[in-house]
């Protein structure tokens, strides 16, 4: 299944399958415009969304009633929410320059080590890793931070991105490689240690990303509406495939890998 945000507070569920292949409300949070959902790992039982109003809600997919939230009103604009691998935490990028921890287990927010700086600007993205015990932002200021989940600090020093703002980051799921897009630009950074070592530089138009589970492929969308496949170990993406008239905003695999989601600002998945 997919889901899907709304400018106008609503959340779809999509059953992927073709012959049900048609969107179904979910819930309303007519309180913000939706600006990102996650399904819990795993089973899929529970969806986050988050958006403009600054606020959490946590839903049981199936009925679309709120089991958690709102949560965390007054932090600006949440443009991203990630689910931890085991789903006992969520994390949120925020307008206010922080990354947003709660336990999903308790409702309650976590709150990072004392003398924890917060970005220069606006987090525009958060991706955790595979295994839970850290977690990466990306931000409008170019920067990109690794975060100590477990002990609620930051890892080092921000690693400031060449080009312009950063909209988007994913980790693959082998934790090894961390892709971020931004204006004609998609880097992709090799984690061994911290600091990440900067490992591809290609101009690329990016408005949305996704990296396979063994992070050896990817599928870069762009603003034009296109996509391009792209085996990582190739220093270019495939040819551009037009799935879209407008700008594509997310892409996601499915659990096997077999199927692939875009979504787009001509409101069409």
């Amino acid at each position: 299944e997919l889901a899907a945000g709304a400018g106008d507070g609503q959340i779809f569920r999509v059953d992927l399958r073709p012959q049900k292949a048609q969107p179904a409300p979910v819930a309303s949070d007519a309180a913000q415009i939706v600006a990102s959902v996650a399904f819990e790992p795993g089973h899929g039982r529970r969806l986050a969304a988050v958006g403009n109003g600054g606020n959490l809600m946590v839903f049981d997919s199936a009925s679309g009633a709120p089991v958690l939230g709102p949560l965390a009103g007054g932090h600006g604009y949440l443009s991203s929410v990630a689910w931890s691998p085991s789903a006992r935490l969520l994390a949120a990028a925020s307008e206010d320059h922080t990354v947003l921890l709660w336990d999903t287990e308790r409702g309650q927010s976590l709150t990072w080590a004392p003398g924890t700086t917060r970005s220069a600007g606006a987090l525009s993205g958060v991706t955790f890793s595979p295994e839970g015990r850290w977690l990466a932002s990306c931000g409008l200021d170019r920067a990109i931070r690794l975060w100590d989940v477990e002990g609620l600090r930051a890892l080092g020093v921000p690693i400031i991105a060449p080009g312009s703002a950063i909209y988007s980051c994913a980790l693959s799921p082998s934790g090894r490689v961390l892709a971020t897009g931004s204006d004609g630009l998609l880097l992709l950074w090799e984690i061994t240690s911290h600091p990440v070592l900067h490992r591809l530089r290609q101009p690329v138009a990016v408005s949305a990303l996704a990296v396979d589970r063994n992070g050896s492929a990817g599928v870069v969308g762009g603003p034009d509406g296109t996509l391009r496949p792209w085996p990582l170990s190739q220093s270019q993406p495939g040819p551009a495939q037009v799935a879209h008239s407008r700008a594509i905003n997310s892409i996601a695999y499915s659990i096997d890998e077999r199927l692939l989601a875009s979504g787009s600002s001509d409101g069409s998945v």
